[in-house]
């Protein structure tokens, strides 16, 4: 089962940068357990991250398809245009030059995507819908909810082995790890803080007084708050910079060519740890290695970092909301931690 795999298909149904890059792991494991060329990749969203700033990771290993309609495959039944939504996957085949995929695997549980996906040729196709119900080689498996840990529970049931998972990023190109070193000097102990949602409508982010508490806290004990922060937040950076004692914001400094999320990877790599909410940047510093303080509103179980001796998660469902801790939580739960 599961043998000679060359073409394989990949669905994305999220569409964020967070989406893209909690699928890394996946992805590289897929590469090295068959030993694949490539990987066809569909992401739902206008956006398609690997085409734009992850088109540098492992060379452009990740070929996404982007022909498809915005929200290909997802499918109701009382919409009568969404059934041309089944017609795509014969012009795919034909665009890639292939009779039917080796395998797909379906990242999401929706009993209607799933079924359009399922209907492209294929030998072999993953879907954690139904408990794996709809696999083929079909399955009954009480998995985790974490969106990748569950294809990986999959491998390891269908295969029989024991799946050690790829959680840092295998290779990171020599100019984003020279920008790094040219950012960070050896003789510091940095403490990165990711602060931003990705997401407006997303109620994640923990207070600015709060973070700049905190900031000055670990200041004092000798780290250099380091901000990892978009330009467009002029606002917040403004006033992080007036009142956090030696902050840093190593972005800012950056070639402006080389700002990625490859080159965040690279500079986490150069920090003793990190404090941050569940966004892009969480991601980014767990493909790092960074040892990460995480604070999440919800959903920990779905989008957490797979590296847990190098994370350690706060979730608000079991605790205060994000927006209600104070300094002194936060101040805590890192310390017991880094």
């Amino acid at each position: 089962m599961l043998k000679n795999i060359k073409n394989v298909l990949l669905y994305n149904s999220g569409g964020g940068l967070g989406d893209s890059l909690l699928m890394i792991p996946l992805i590289q494991w897929l590469k090295d357990y068959y030993q694949l060329s490539k990987i066809h990749y569909i992401q739902n969203g206008i956006q398609k991250h690997f085409e734009t700033s992850l088109k540098d990771f492992d060379n452009g290993f990740v070929h996404t398809i982007n022909f498809l309609p915005e929200n290909y495959a997802f499918f109701k039944l009382t919409r009568i245009k969404n059934y041309s939504h089944f017609k795509f996957g014969k012009q795919m085949l034909e665009t890639i030059g292939i009779k039917k995929f080796d395998l797909i695997i379906d990242g999401q549980t929706r009993v209607n995507n799933s079924l359009v996906l399922k209907s492209i040729p294929h030998k072999y196709f993953i879907s954690p819908s139904c408990r794996f119900l709809l696999s083929k080689p079909k399955k009954f498996i009480y998995n985790s909810k974490h969106v990748c840990g569950r294809i990986f529970d999959y491998f390891e049931k269908t295969l029989n082995i024991n799946v050690s998972i790829p959680t840092e990023l295998n290779y990171i190109q020599e100019k984003y790890l020279d920008e790094a070193s040219k950012l960070f000097k050896n003789h510091k102990k940095y403490i990165g803080f990711s602060i931003t949602a990705g997401h407006p409508t997303r109620e994640k982010e923990i207070s600015l007084k709060t973070i700049v508490e905190v900031a000055n806290y670990f200041s004092d004990k000798n780290f250099v708050p380091t901000f990892f922060i978009e330009e467009k937040y002029k606002e917040k950076i403004n006033t992080i910079k007036a009142m956090v004692k030696n902050p840093y914001f190593p972005e800012l400094l950056a070639q402006s060519s080389l700002k990625n999320p490859l080159l965040v990877v690279a500079m986490g790599r150069k920090l003793h740890s990190a404090i941050s909410i569940n966004n892009g940047i969480m991601h980014m510093l767990g493909l790092a290695g960074t040892k990460t303080a995480i604070f999440f509103d919800e959903n920990s179980d779905k989008f957490r970092p797979l590296n847990g001796n190098k994370s350690k998660i706060y979730s608000s469902s079991k605790n205060k909301e994000t927006k209600d801790l104070t300094p002194k939580d936060i101040i805590n739960f890192v310390n017991n931690f880094i």
